[in-house]
């Protein structure tokens, strides 16, 4: 069985959304468990030139500063602070992917729910 980092994704599906629902709810402990997960699978990847691009090195920042920013706004149920937060996040997703020569890997703010059965229409 083949798994792919793209498993990665399911849990920030839909997060942050265009429309704030006001529910709040922290994916961070199992998105950091699949990205470890990846990084466990792959340690050692080489970019584009050959050189070795030791992942653990570009996640544990990762995860220590962008992932906790992004968990200490859905604790404090700051919208405004977790949308920049994980814009940021983002942007460090983004920056381990140039490293390991994969640019055409660009994450971006989910518009729609990953499965169409979900609505995230607040309760009425």
């Amino acid at each position: 069985m083949r798994w792919r980092m793209s498993d990665t994704t399911s849990p920030t599906a839909g997060l942050p959304r265009k429309k704030p629902t006001g529910r709040w709810r922290s994916s961070t402990g199992r998105r950091r468990g699949r990205l470890r997960w990846a990084v466990r699978i792959i340690p050692v990847r080489k970019d584009p030139q050959g050189n070795e691009i030791r992942l653990t090195e570009i996640l544990d920042p990762i995860d220590k500063i962008s992932l906790q920013q992004v968990g200490d706004a859905i604790k404090a149920k700051d919208g405004r602070r977790f949308v920049e937060t994980y814009k940021q996040m983002l942007d460090s997703c983004y920056a381990c992917h140039l490293a390991a020569g994969k640019p055409y890997l660009r994450l971006h703010i989910p518009e729609l729910p990953a499965a169409p059965i979900i609505n995230f229409a607040k309760e009425q």
